[in-house]
Order: structure tokens, then C-alpha cells, then sequence
């Protein structure tokens, strides 16, 4: 094993003129927070970690600690150890942040241990554990949709595209992929030099939105932590290109939603994808854990759309899954099932919107699926056609739903523990209640102004 002053000493040859390092990690909402460090600090974080609050997982989305169960403020905000997460020392080749490497931080101790129970990465790491348990490897890969948008901000909001485009559908247009090619080299480069393994770009349906594929991980954690990581850079490439980039799920009422698909499969101890059975229809396996994850959904759907805004996403006939379903090659299902054999065997997961938290998320589908086959659930028959024509009402369709359904949760609690599972829900509860205590601007115009 490399020692951490050999690390610091390879890194430095690589990269001579490096002398800052951002210390990172993701609360409760993917926000990254952290310390920006000397370089010469990196041997230490290595050997020791490094300290920050525990209760900074549970901050709300403009880092405000609004004291669920008693941690942050009553608690004293006390200091737990962070430790570096293997193989993430990267460079930062985008110029706007004034640092030159990033390290990704974790209470997940290199041992697989949770030194925060509330850590969604560490219930990504528990339900990772649980499959382990039954000779189970997940295989994940995430698939991102995001705009790219003008910087400024206008007068009736943001600049919808970068450059001119048709406001109707120009999905998979190739010309338009040749209009964002600077930023979208500089994108595919920047991962190539921090490890994120990138796949198909895509254009899609609304102007100045794309979707990239990251490729598939036999390392579910590190998929998920790279997903986080990809969006980082998208934001920092585009921020240098005099650009923003946002992977809010539904940024514009008119346009498409922007979502965060999961393909994953399941290995055995010999290697064997499971959800292959040799017969076009997959295993037995396959429809357990698709059955599962649908039976889990109304209790995952927070997870799954932790936003106010991620409920916009979910309209009818939109390709956006409204009903808990699932069909093969049936991109209007909760779970698509491709035509593909043998370890390309998979299915995609559609229900998280792009801003979701990719380890709470993951970690909620991963438990879901283990519920399914632990239990043998037979799933619903598979969905064919347009099953997405109106909104099924087994799923809660706004957070304030959702966080209840969550709250009386019967599975979940028993995978990632009742308390930590309470305290995740009681966090983002009270970040909703600031947000809905605010009146907006058309409040004044509806009921002040039209009063009469």
C-alpha cells in the first residue's frame, strides 16, 4: 500500500503546480461542504482524518441547522472524525475554484463501519451490506439529465438554452451536440482526469438539456459517489464556460424533467448475473427484485424526489413514471426491463429526479429489491403501452406526502435503523417548513392585487 507522504509525492509529480486541496463531503441534501486545505495537509487527512461536525449531514439546503432530534444545536455540534475515501484524490481541472485537487470525505470509516448513523452513505453502505449478506454483488450505473443554462439571471427567471435553439423537441439531435462541443469536450476531459468513467452524451428533449451516462460499477458505493462527484463538475465546467448548469428535476413548467436514471444488476459469488436465466423474460430473481422496489416505493418516494420542486416532474405522458410499474422496453414504467441476455441482464429505475441524494437514493432501491427476494413478492404483471396517462393514487405526489409516508415507514427502519430513519425525514421536514414560510410573489399578485 502506498504510504500518504508517497501519495502526496506522486500527486505533486503529476501535477507540480498543485497547492491547494478542497476536503469534501455531502450532507443530507448532496450540497458538498468541507475545508479548502494547504496541499501539504493531504498526509495527515490520509493517516488521521479530518474533524467537522456530524450534525452538518442534517443542514438544509442553504446550511442551516435547524436541530432535528437534538443534533447540531442542543448537542453542541460536536466533532466526529472524517475520513478520506479511497482512490478519490483527483485534480480540479476546471480554473473558476481557486484550489487544485479535491478528496472526497466520509464518516464511513475505510473499515465499512458508520461513524454517523444519519449518513445517507452510511445506509448506502448498510443496504450494500445486506446484499453482501446473501452472496450478492450489485452492479450500478447512473444515468444524468441537466441543462445547461445563460448565466444571468433575467427578469422572468433564467435563460432557457445556451445557444439558439427550437423550443419544441430536438432529442437526439446531433447538430446541437456540435453547438455545446467546447464545454461538452471540457466536461468529458474533466472526467477522464478526476477517474469518473463517462459514457454516451446525449442530446434530449427540451432546449439545452443533455443526459450522460456513467458507466457501470461492480463498486456500488464509489458509482454513487461518483455520480455526486459528476455533478460537481459538470457545474464547475460550466460555471468556467460563463454558464450554469442545473440538475433541478423540473427547472421549467413547459420543458422537460430532468431525472436520474439507476441501471443495476446483481451478481453471485461466481460472477453470474442472477437476473439471467437464459430465457428472454429474465429470472424469477429479476421480477422479485423489480417487485420489491415498487412495493417500496410510497415509503422511498422522499428519497427518490427530495425536493418541492422534484413533484413538478410527474405529469402524464411525459415519459416520466407516474404509476408503480414495470414493462419491458416500456419507457412510461416506474422500471424499464431492456431486451438485453446474459450479464447485460438489468433493469433501469426511472423515479428519482436528477437532484435526489444518488446514496440515499441507491440505498432505498438496493433494500428494496433485497426486501423483494427476501420475501419472494410476486410482481404485477409487465406494464405494456402508455401506462403513464394519470397518476396513481398508491404514491404520494407532493414531499409534504411523501415525508409522511416516510414517516410511517414499516421496512425501511429495519434496514437503516428507526432512528436514523426518523431523524433523515425530521431534518427535511423542518427544511420544508422554512421553505413553505415565505410568501412568493404570486401570492401578492393573486390575493392582494386581485382581491376584489
Amino acid at each position: 500500500m502506498t504510504s500518504p507522504e508517497q501519495q502526496l509525492t506522486d500527486f505533486r509529480a503529476r501535477y507540480p503546480a498543485a497547492c491547494t486541496l478542497d476536503a469534501v463531503l455531502a450532507d443530507m441534501n448532496h450540497v458538498y461542504r468541507g475545508k479548502r486545505l494547504d496541499l501539504a495537509e493531504l498526509p495527515k487527512i490520509l493517516r488521521q482524518g479530518l474533524a467537522m461536525p456530524g450534525p452538518i449531514i442534517t443542514v438544509d439546503q442553504l446550511g442551516h441547522s435547524n436541530d432535528p432530534g437534538g443534533l447540531g444545536v442542543s448537542d453542541g455540534d460536536p466533532d466526529l472524525p472524517l475520513y478520506a475515501v479511497p482512490d478519490s484524490l483527483a485534480p480540479i481541472p476546471w480554473a473558476s475554484t481557486a484550489a487544485d485537487a479535491q478528496i472526497l470525505l466520509s464518516f464511513v470509516d475505510p473499515n465499512g463501519q458508520g461513524g454517523y448513523p444519519h449518513d445517507p452513505r452510511w445506509f448506502l453502505v448498510q443496504a450494500i451490506q445486506r446484499l453482501n449478506a446473501r452472496g450478492l454483488t450489485p452492479v450500478v450505473a447512473f444515468e444524468l439529465e441537466f441543462y445547461l443554462l445563460g448565466a444571468e439571471r433575467l427578469a422572468g427567471g433564467i435563460q432557457l438554452g445556451a445557444v439558439e435553439e427550437s423550443q419544441g423537441p430536438d432529442v437526439y439531435r446531433m447538430g446541437l451536440l456540435d453547438a455545446y462541443e467546447p464545454l461538452l469536450t471540457r466536461i468529458r476531459e474533466a472526467c477522464t482526469a478526476q477517474g469518473i468513467a463517462s459514457g454516451a452524451l446525449t442530446k434530449e428533449f427540451a432546449p439545452g438539456q443533455f443526459e450522460i451516462n456513467l458507466d457501470h460499477q461492480v463498486d456500488a458505493l464509489r458509482a454513487a459517489d461518483q455520480c455526486g462527484l459528476f455533478r460537481r463538475l459538470v457545474k464547475g465546467c460550466a460555471r468556467d464556460a460563463g454558464l450554469r448548469a442545473t440538475f433541478m428535476s423540473k427547472p421549467f413548467l413547459q420543458q422537460s424533467g430532468s431525472g436520474m436514471h439507476i441501471h443495476i444488476s446483481l451478481l453471485d459469488q461466481d460472477g453470474r448475473n442472477v437476473f439471467d436465466d437464459g430465457s428472454e423474460a429474465g429470472s424469477d430473481a429479476l421480477r422479485q427484485a423489480i417487485a420489491g422496489a415498487l412495493a417500496t416505493l410510497p415509503e422511498a418516494m422522499a428519497a427518490y424526489a427530495w425536493t418541492p420542486h422534484a413533484y413538478r416532474r410527474f405529469l402524464a405522458n411525459e415519459f416520466v413514471p407516474v404509476t408503480p410499474s414495470w414493462g419491458y422496453e416500456n419507457r412510461a414504467a416506474a422500471i424499464r426491463v431492456p431486451f438485453a441476455g446474459g450479464m447485460a441482464r438489468r433493469f433501469e429505475f426511472r423515479v428519482p429526479g436528477a437532484e435526489a441524494n444518488p446514496h440515499l437514493a441507491l440505498a432505498c432501491l438496493l433494500a428494496g429489491m433485497d426486501y423483494g427476494m427476501e420475501r419472494q413478492l410476486t410482481a404485477p404483471a409487465p406494464a405494456i403501452g402508455n401506462v403513464g396517462t394519470e397518476k396513481s393514487p398508491l404514491l404520494p405526489w407532493t414531499l409534504s406526502q411523501a415525508l409522511h409516508s416516510m414517516h410511517k415507514a414499516t421496512i425501511f427502519p429495519d434496514y437503516f435503523g428507526p432512528a436514523s430513519w426518523d431523524l433523515l425525514r425530521e431534518a427535511k421536514a423542518l427544511e420544508l417548513a422554512n421553505f413553505e414560510n415565505a410568501i412568493t410573489a404570486r401570492e401578492y399578485d393573486w390575493y392582494l392585487h386581485h382581491d376584489a
